[in-house]
């Protein structure tokens, strides 16, 4: 989908650094958009103005899933760089394809407490209190094996190949 500005606390450090750089290549097209837009409709709450739904279209639900499965594409590699970020997203894409819940990271996490092997819960513990600061993510010790593991099956569950 194609946007005009994309700002998020990911890229804070990046503005900081250098604010006009970032202002000028903050455009263009998001694969990720239809999953943003559709968690704003199923969660968002307006401060000011009209109603999200009188701003922004209904988002199809094959938009929304193409969206967040391209987020999982590399996800064996990604788990081992951003390991708190993929196992909730992780957790979150089951979730919708099991439940069709659209939530959160976190919610994805419990969730994932909830639903899946209790084998996984204290990786997906860990990923929680990194999210909710508990824990600084840099220092967690996260085993590689069990990330990759966690990954290649819920890629399996979820019916998607690994990369």
């Amino acid at each position: 989908m194609p946007f005009d500005f994309h700002f998020s606390k990911y890229h804070y450090e990046d503005y900081q650094r250098t604010p006009l750089a970032y202002l000028k290549a903050m455009h263009g097209t998001d694969p990720d958009l239809a999953a943003h837009l559709t968690i704003l409709q199923a969660a968002g709450q307006v401060l000011l103005g009209p109603a999200i739904t009188t701003v922004f279209g209904p988002v199809p639900a094959t938009a929304y899933w193409d969206s967040i499965k391209s987020d999982i594409a590399n996800v064996e590699t990604a788990i081992v760089q951003l390991p708190m970020y993929t196992v909730l997203n992780l957790c979150r894409v089951r979730a919708y394809q099991q439940d069709q819940l659209i939530i959160s990271k976190q919610a994805g996490g419990e969730w994932g407490l909830q639903q899946l092997p209790t084998q996984w819960h204290p990786l997906i513990r860990q990923a929680l209190a990194a999210y909710a600061g508990q824990q600084d993510e840099q220092v967690i010790r996260w085993s590689r094996p069990n990330l990759v593991a966690f990954a290649r099956i819920m890629l399996a569950e979820l019916g998607l190949k690994s990369e």
